[in-house]
């Protein structure tokens, strides 16, 4: 049956020379429902070099290609089914050589088919392309979206080795078939987001991008709104000590006012009295009541601090009555003497 092409010395020396220049070459398994792992593949044609030697036992030789087995495609896909998903397809060959396995049913593609009508037949399509050779560009597809992620961050490409083991022990396990069971290897299939290093599903990245940015929203928010609640704390507490400052300025200054006037006699109370810096006190406020809000502004046309003269005045009769009283009682003494 149909076998893959390193099995041909030329053949396999174009691969070896490619994949020691670094390219990644990827090979059909072949289509011949072969065990590559037969002894009689280790019989050496009569036609064939002296030197040559089994390939597909790559402990004699190994050119570094990835082989491609084909695999089932999930039930159902376009209507139909050829067994369990990923599983071997009766006519895909399978050894230990073989390193991985793609869609061998179903695969939709250019060219032959009716998936797409028309009269130019360049411009078909089919959703019937099959073997190991819709199974190897599955696996290719695969590997250059590999490369092409680590070309884009910058790192250094896989080597035909890395490529090779990534897909050999990573990806979606090969499955039981009956009469056709794992142990006949084609390999696993590949997942791209094992191999790209994807952690989380996309849906879980843009999510936690959303939460991260609205959390960082809402913190700066926050924070802004603590900033102008200070700024507001700040700018009362500044104000309140201008009012302060200037209301004790205007009540030294009519102090002063009422001093000066009281020095000449006039009816204004003496500032050493109570009634004089009680006085003093209420014309000073009525000076900077501008910088008062109306609800804080004394009424003073009611006279709010006459209840504060009238107990001057009477601080000042009982003075004058005790005095009289000890002047008094030190004439008694006088007279006693």
């Amino acid at each position: 049956g149909y076998i893959a092409v390193e099995w041909w010395e030329d053949d396999w020396t174009a691969i070896r020379y490619a994949t020691n220049k670094g390219v990644i070459v990827v090979e059909a398994a072949g289509n011949g429902a072969e065990n590559l792992d037969d002894g009689l593949y280790a019989v050496r044609p009569a036609d064939f070099p002296a030197t040559w030697t089994n390939p597909f036992n790559r402990a004699n030789r190994d050119c570094g290609a990835v082989v491609v087995g084909a695999g089932a495609p999930p039930p159902g896909t376009h209507g139909r089914d050829h067994g369990p998903d990923r599983s071997r397809l009766d006519f895909s060959n399978f050894g230990a050589c073989v390193d991985a396995q793609g869609w061998g049913r179903e695969v939709t593609t250019a060219g032959y088919g009716v998936l797409q009508g028309g009269s130019d037949e360049n411009l078909w399509y089919t959703d019937r392309f099959s073997g190991t050779s819709s199974a190897s560009p599955i696996v290719v597809g695969a590997v250059a979206s590999m490369q092409g992620n680590r070309k884009a961050k910058g790192q250094a490409l896989y080597t035909p080795a890395q490529v090779r083991s990534k897909l050999r022990t990573s990806g979606s396990p090969q499955t039981d078939a009956p009469g056709r069971p794992a142990t006949q290897r084609i390999g696993n299939r590949p997942n791209l987001k094992t191999l790209l290093g994807f952690v989380k599903p996309v849906k879980e990245i843009i999510k936690d991008k959303e939460f991260k940015e609205g959390k960082e929203g809402k913190e700066t928010k926050e924070f802004k709104e603590k900033v102008e609640i200070k700024e507001k704390v700040e700018i009362k507490e500044q104000l309140e000590k201008q009012v302060d400052k200037q209301f004790d300025k205007q009540v030294e200054k009519q102090l002063e006012k009422t001093r000066e006037v009281g020095g000449f006699g006039s009816s204004v109370p003496q500032a050493g009295s109570v009634e004089g810096r009680l006085f003093a006190l209420e014309s000073a406020i009525t000076q900077i009541a501008h910088f008062i809000s109306g609800e804080l502004r004394p009424d003073l046309s009611q006279g709010a601090l006459s209840g504060e003269a009238d107990a001057a005045q009477g601080l000042d009769a009982a003075g004058a009555s005790a005095k009289a009283a000890k002047d008094n009682k030190d004439v008694e003494k006088l007279g006693e003497r």
